[in-house]
Formats: structure tokens, sequence, C-alpha cells
């Protein structure tokens, strides 16, 4: 889906990126701490008396984010950086902070890069632009007003009305809102967006605070303060409407056979074997994520899972030539089920044993180009 350029398909991709990634809010809250403290500490508590106890803590913290959400470890990590250029009084502390959060972030980002199963060796890679597809600089000025809308205004009334603290906090927070702009950090926009709605959500701020101000200067004040509000409200209400106003897709799963029978005939706990690809289309693979069934392979999974063992062992049981060492992978590895589809048997990971399957397994489950095995019926 080609997202780029557009306002409307980029509130309809982050709605996709909350949906989809439920880790992400976690993320978002590990963020959100992180500049609370490091922004209490350096701007407005004097910590020199207590040592370097509590950003040694903030570098810890900094350091189990990559395995909530790793684009917000490194935002985190963009973020201390600015901290460190910015903070006088305290460098040495925010040095200590960005050694002990690049000790630990600094090889699970390594990981993450070149692991087995990335696909991210060639990221990140400059693309001035990215976010709306090419590089113009009034498109990227009327794409980001129809973004912000009246909301820029606001945080910038809310940039020149702060303090001084409050010019650094928003300058150290830039990173997160230019980076996107200049680099491309995957191969779709997921990544680049994250980083900035965290910015976004960050400087919302100040786009509160001068309703804040507003609202302590009397009766005429807080009525003026709550009309800006309702304003800035409406304007998200109009989001809505106007993503609502889009084509809908039906999804073919509704009454799905597959998706039914797997409902009705399966443990709520059932493990399904399928391949490992996502393909367009319909897929029996998301008939089984749809009735709520697990997944031996998940293309989206958690940093806890070996996915380079299960895909090899995803093709060595379809590729297999014995019945009893099938079995006994299938048991190891707690799979209850075994699904062959057509991108089982198109795969070009490995050679799907069409015969060794039909001559000594019974499917359970049979429709067009779809076939289920049991493995308690076929292996006891």
């Amino acid at each position: 889906m080609d997202v780029a350029g557009s306002f409307e398909m980029w509130g309809l991709f982050n709605f996709n990126v909350y949906i989809n990634q439920r880790h992400f809010p976690f993320g978002i809250a590990a963020f959100g701490t992180f500049v609370y403290l490091l922004t209490s500490f350096t701007l407005f508590v004097d910590l020199k008396k207590r040592g370097k106890t509590p950003f040694i803590l903030i570098g810890l913290l900094i350091g189990l984010m990559p395995y909530i959400h790793m684009p917000v470890a490194l935002s985190a990590c963009f973020t201390v950086f600015m901290f460190f250029i910015f903070s006088n009084k305290l460098r040495k502390e925010i040095f200590i902070t960005g050694l002990v959060a690049g000790v630990l972030v600094l090889p699970q980002a390594l990981m993450w890069k070149y692991g087995v199963d990335s696909t991210l060796g060639s990221y990140p890679k400059v693309n001035f632009g990215y976010e709306i597809g090419r590089l113009d600089s009034i498109a990227i000025l009327v794409y980001y007003w129809n973004i912000f809308g009246l909301k820029i205004f606001a945080i910038l009334a809310g940039f020149l009305l702060s303090p001084k603290r409050g010019h650094i906090l928003f300058i150290t927070l830039l990173p997160l809102f230019i980076l996107p702009n200049i680099f491309q950090f995957q191969h779709t926009l997921y990544d680049n967006n994250k980083f900035f709605i965290l910015w976004l959500l960050v400087v919302n701020i100040y786009a509160a605070y001068p309703l804040v101000l507003l609202w302590g200067k009397g009766l005429v004040g807080r009525f003026a303060a709550s009309l800006l509000f309702m304003s800035l409200i409406a304007t998200g209400v109009a989001d809505y409407y106007g993503i609502m106003k889009f084509d809908k897709v039906t999804l073919p799963y509704y009454n799905d056979r597959l998706r039914n029978w797997i409902e009705q005939n399966t443990n709520s706990r059932s493990v399904f074997l399928t391949d490992t690809a996502i393909k367009p289309g319909y897929s029996a693979y998301y008939s089984v994520l749809l009735s709520g069934r697990r997944l031996y392979v998940h293309s989206i999974a958690d940093s806890v899972q070996n996915l380079s063992m299960r895909k090899s062992k995803v093709a060595s049981i379809y590729s297999a030539q014995n019945k009893a060492y099938v079995c006994k992978m299938l048991k190891d590895e707690r799979i209850d089920y075994i699904l062959v589809d057509y991108s089982v048997r198109e795969s070009k990971d490995y050679k799907f044993r069409k015969d060794f399957f039909v001559n000594n397994f019974m499917p359970v489950y049979r429709d067009v180009g779809i076939s289920v095995y049991s493995v308690k019926g076929e292996c006891g």
C-alpha cells in the first residue's frame, strides 16, 4: 500500500500500527516514563547531591526497551544524545546514562539489524522526504499542515511561551521529527511513523500549554481556553469522519468453512503448523489466526522465539519422508495440527512431500486445496 504523500492514508496507516502492534503502547509508556524522568532530573531538580544512581537507572530502563520495542529504544538513545549536548550542568551524569544504555541497546540493535531472520541489513538509508515519497519542500509543508491543522499554532505558541527549560526539551526531541524525513528505517513506513508518533505525543504538551495559561486568566481566559480546546477536539473528530468515508473491504473469513471448523472442533489452545510466509489474497493461515488458535510460527513474533530454528523445523516436517521422525518432532514441539494449503505446496523454502502425507496421514478436514491433519490422531 502506498501511503506516502497522502494525509488520509497516513492516518489509516497509523491506526493499523496501533491495532497490529500491541506492544507499541507499552513502548510509548516506557518512552514517556524515560522523558519524564530525564527531564525532571536534568531540567527541574538538582540531583548532584544524590549522585549518579538516578542516571544509571534511566540507562537501565532504556536498555530494557529493545525487548519491548526497538524503535522506541532508538528514539530514547537519540534523545539522550540531545540532552547530553544541551545540558551543561549534568553532562557527566547524562554521559553515564548514555553509556549504560549504549552497552545494553547496541548488541540488541545489531542483532535486530543483522540477525539471521532480519530484513534490515541495508537500512537505515538516506531518503530525503521519505514520509511523502519525494523531496519536495512545498509538498512536505502541505503534508504536515494537513496532519497538524490548527494544532501547529498551539504547538508554536506553547514553545514560545514556555520557559528556557521548555525550549531545551522541545529541541532535544526534534530529531524524532527530523530523522523520519531524512532516513528510511525499513521497507515500509512503520518504523518512520513510530518516531514521528512518539514526537507528536510529547509535543502535545506544548499545544496544551497556552490553554493552561489562558485558563488562569479569569473567566474570559477560561472561556477562550474552552473554545480552543473544543476546536482541537473537533479536528480529531473530523479525522475520524474522513477515515470512515474510505472504501471498505469485506474480509472473506466471516463464514469461512475452515475457520468455522477450527472453532467448533479444536481446543482454543491448539497449535497449528502452517507455512511461514504471509501471501496476499485468501489464505488458510488467516483462518487459523482469526479462529483464535495458535500458530507455530507467526511472522510477527516476539523476541523470545527462535524463528530461524522454528522455520528450519517447519521445512523439515513438510519435506520429511519418515513418519516416526515427523511424529517425534511434532510432539516435541507440541504441535496439534498440520495444515496444508497452496502456500505449503508452492513454497520455495522446502519441497513439500505430498505423497508422504497422503500415504501416512488421514486428514480430519478437507476442502478445495486445503487439508488438516491431527497429530494426536496420527502419532498417538
